[in-house]
């Protein structure tokens, strides 16, 4: 039985999550999305997301094998959506940047890093009565 679980990217993680994003970036190249194909994100999006305390890595048998961003409060973007929020007086998390490396693409992993970090979050606004 594997040992899955998530924590926080660290700098030194950057050469193990950059092949996951490129794998990533073809991905959805071969799928016909056009996101992600003008080279977001780099290395320098990925290290931003460290320096913010913002980047997670799904961890399986001691190896990297997915990577998000996850980012709380409000993001100017989102007021400019075609559209209106149901509620947009209470916080939100926003998860970006969710890539899973092929070598375990279709193992519903990247389910289990999105709910970790939603129930993490979700906890974490409970007790802080947000």
């Amino acid at each position: 039985m594997s040992l899955i679980y998530i924590r926080k990217a660290a700098k030194n993680d950057l050469e193990q999550i950059m092949p996951i994003i490129d794998e990533a970036k073809k991905f959805l190249k071969e799928d016909g999305n056009p996101q992600w194909q003008s080279g977001y994100p780099d290395a320098d999006a990925i290290n931003a997301d460290i320096d913010q305390d913002a980047a997670w890595v799904l961890i399986v048998d001691q190896k990297i094998a997915g990577y998000t961003a996850v980012a709380s409060g409000s993001d100017p973007n989102y007021h400019q959506i075609d559209g209106l929020w149901k509620n947009d007086l209470d916080p939100y998390v926003m998860l970006f940047r969710v890539a899973i490396s092929n070598e375990y693409r279709g193992m519903h992993l990247a389910s289990y890093l999105l709910s970790s970090l939603i129930s993490l979050h979700y906890r974490v606004a409970y007790e802080l009565n947000l």
